[in-house]
């Protein structure tokens, strides 16, 4: 009733029937939870509790936009959280009191399965992270002991991976239809950011001793995250649809 009273007020957002997840809570429902929340504010920069909660209410305003959101099950409902907070929605959280009985067991979420799902952008990401990293550790490796220049080999492997990556990000991740040209000088403009970051924390991983093999994964593994957020927010951000 609570839920249903603030959709009415807000006729604009969506409303969102929130858990503390306080007292007894089962640890799959506490962790999935807290993960998701993380996932979440990463690629939307908004904060949200409750990420899993299906009690959610809205007016007749938003149904056009839902319908157009794709996925089933706990597939939409993630979707649905992530397309509205890029749309700058509205998303208002009323504490409701967090009730399992038998320890969930009547739960049809599957931990493996509709995770995957959940997850799939960052994941994906993850995957054409990891497959421009090996093309770029490779010829890094390569160039190192064929030049003995480590900026040399460094931006040389930067320029062959990070091609590789802007196509699979763009057109396989993040699936975007931003302009290319434009996409690709932003792309640009952060892959010389994160050269510069990561040829900087190199030559301090290597003064303290540390194998430039060793420092080069570190250094990969330290912008990551900043690479993903900066990517999905602003390079190949999703246009917003109106209705």
């Amino acid at each position: 009733m609570r839920v249903a009273k603030e959709a009415e007020t807000n006729r604009s957002g969506l409303v969102l029937g929130s858990r503390k997840l306080e007292g007894k809570v089962p640890l799959r429902s506490r962790l999935g939870n807290s993960l998701t929340r993380l996932v979440y504010r990463l690629a939307t920069r908004s904060a949200v509790y409750d990420t899993q909660t299906g009690l959610r209410a809205y007016s007749d305003k938003l149904i056009d936009r839902l319908i157009e959101i794709e996925g089933s099950r706990y597939e939409y409902e993630m979707n649905m959280l992530m397309e509205l907070a890029r749309d700058g929605c509205d998303i208002e959280e009323v504490w409701i009191d967090t009730v399992y009985i038998d320890n969930n067991s009547a739960s049809h979420f599957d931990p493996i399965k509709d995770s995957v799902k959940i997850y799939a952008e960052i994941i994906k990401f993850c995957a054409s992270s990891i497959l421009s990293f090996g093309v770029d550790y490779g010829l890094f490796c390569l160039l190192s002991v064929m030049t003995g220049s480590l900026v040399l080999s460094n931006v040389f492997a930067r320029i062959v991976s990070g091609t590789i990556n802007f196509t699979l990000n763009k057109k396989v991740v993040f699936k975007s239809k931003t302009n290319t040209a434009f996409a690709a000088l932003n792309y640009f403009a952060l892959a010389v950011f994160i050269l510069i970051c990561n040829t900087l924390v190199l030559k301090g991983l290597t003064s303290l001793g540390i194998t430039v093999y060793a420092a080069k994964i570190i250094a990969e593994i330290i912008l990551f995250i900043f690479n993903y957020v900066i990517q999905h927010s602003f390079i190949f951000k999703r246009e917003v649809k109106t209705t």
